[in-house]
């Protein structure tokens, strides 16, 4: 699985100016983004932590479940997130906005439907 879909997000924020590229400095992303823009757990976030700090890497975005596992990296500096608006709020210095619940997440309840049918 792609855990990627963060930092590549981002990046087309950063291109179409949404984000300033100055916040992107030795900044790393990890993530896997749903498709409302939630951010589920990536698999390798220690590791992709250890080498993105050997690298010059100041400070990584991570699910908020796993920033524990990424704070492990002595002189990293996490940011545990739940969703890209999450991410971008901070980036901007902006008052980071709660994640929504799953039952008020837009298309959740047909997707709820969708999984009773399909079972």
């Amino acid at each position: 699985m792609l855990t990627f879909d963060l930092a590549m997000a981002v990046s087309v924020l950063a291109a179409d100016g949404q984000v300033e590229e100055a916040e992107l400095d030795r900044t790393a992303f990890v993530g896997r983004l749903t498709l409302v823009g939630g951010l589920r757990p990536a698999v390798g976030v220690l590791p992709m932590s250890l080498a993105a700090h050997e690298r010059g890497i100041r400070r990584i975005f991570v699910p908020e479940p796993q920033a524990d596992e990424a704070a492990m990296v002595a002189g990293l500096g996490v940011i545990g997130v739940r969703s890209l608006s999450q991410v971008v709020a901070t980036l901007l210095g902006e008052h980071a906005p709660e994640a929504p619940p799953v039952a008020e997440t837009s298309g959740a309840q047909t997707a709820r439907l969708a999984r009773r049918r399909a079972a």
